[in-house]
């Protein structure tokens, strides 16, 4: 019994120790285990483990030096290559706009951006800055009223002779109105001095809250041109338009 359990345990042995060198033969160099199918998933402790891509299989093989965009971490027991982030090239500048407008405005703004081509490891690099903003002078400082905006010339212009009489007496129909409503407009302004006395330090406490507002208002564009006059006069190259304050 005794030589039959020996002989069993003998057997066992040698199959493992068997099958462990024949995976060994099998592997690449530097591997110390594998499989057929993963290929290697342990490395010797100087080597690196390089994930090869192949469709939707993965394949390990070990390598001495990591390839380009990868770079090596090692630790007491692994050693991986790691992915930085890959970013595509600049797209052209925007035209310069503000607001959604082309013109109307002095300064502008123009952002171009790109795209990531690779998204980084887990302990890989993280990606850069993917759009960047920049200041720029407007073509049209002055928008031009065409279509939406028509002027009153161009309106007058469309007009016939014969709308253009009507539009002149009504005109002159209305002055004469004016003209004779004059007499009784002053003998009314008499009668209602009295009660416009008391209006009037209404009024002033109304005009002085006009003119806190008007004054807060100037102060705000005032800080506006100030903070657009340093965005374009630095010519720096921003990434988040929300760090600049004032800049609407």
């Amino acid at each position: 019994m005794i030589l039959r359990i020996l002989l069993t345990l003998n057997l066992i042995l040698y199959s493992t120790v068997y099958s462990e060198e024949r995976t060994k033969r099998s592997c690449n160099s530097g591997c110390i285990r594998c499989s057929e199918v993963n290929g290697c998933y342990k490395c010797r402790p100087r080597l690196f483990l390089y994930l090869a891509r192949t469709g939707m299989r993965q394949t390990g093989h070990c390598i001495h030096s990591c390839p380009k965009g990868y770079f090596g971490v090692r630790h007491e027991d692994y050693s991986i290559c790691n992915m930085d982030c890959m970013a595509g090239p600049w797209s052209s500048w925007t035209p310069c706009a503000r607001n959604g407008q082309t013109c109307g405005y002095k300064y502008g703004i123009t952002t171009r951006s790109r795209e990531i081509l690779e998204h980084p490891s887990p302990n890989g690099a993280t990606c850069p800055s993917l759009v960047e903003n920049r200041c720029c002078r407007m073509e049209m400082r002055h928008c031009a009223d065409i279509l939406h905006n028509q002027s009153e010339f161009t309106k007058w212009k469309s007009l016939s002779k014969h709308d253009r009489k009507i539009l002149r007496r009504r005109y002159r129909r209305r002055k004469r109105r004016k003209h004779k409503n004059r007499h009784k407009l002053r003998k009314r302004k008499k009668k209602n001095e009295t009660r416009k006395g008391k209006q009037r330090n209404k009024d002033k406490k109304r005009h002085k809250k006009k003119n806190r507002l008007k004054n807060k208002r100037k102060r705000r564009l005032m800080r506006r041109k100030e903070a657009w006059k340093v965005f374009c006069g630095n010519g720096i190259v921003f990434n988040d338009l929300n760090s600049i304050p004032l800049l609407d």
